[in-house]
């Protein structure tokens, strides 16, 4: 772990309002996780970018791992579980997380799932 990791958990959560993104549990309600969009395990720049956190609840945290597995994780698996799980949140997510822009082909595939909604 880095040194850093602790300010950039913080910083992802205040950005967020301590609040999940997915089903907007408010703080103290359930355990708060700082998920990294691209994983931790694979994206050494994005370890400690505040861009490349978002805000879960324990139970969506764990909801996302249970669909797609924990490591090499991608923004664009993000934005497609985002899909299923809370398509009102869509232009949210967009709007306001400037996703990691080092990953080209997962922003290839958020623009395909777009265009076929």
């Amino acid at each position: 772990n880095y040194l850093e990791y602790p300010i950039w958990r913080e910083s992802v959560y205040k950005r967020d309002e301590y609040t999940c993104f997915i089903c907007q549990d408010e703080p103290g309600e359930k355990y708060l996780n700082a998920h990294h969009l691209d994983s931790y395990d694979w994206c050494v720049n994005g370890r400690i970018d505040r861009d490349n956190g978002i805000t879960l609840c324990k139970d969506c945290h764990k909801e996302f791992h249970a669909t797609y597995g924990r490591g090499k994780n991608t923004a664009s698996e993000f934005f497609l579980w985002l899909c299923d799980v809370n398509p009102t949140a869509i232009d949210l997510f967009l709007n306001n997380y400037s996703f990691p822009q080092r990953n080209i082909f997962g922003r290839m595939q958020i623009i395909s799932v777009l265009d076929a909604q």
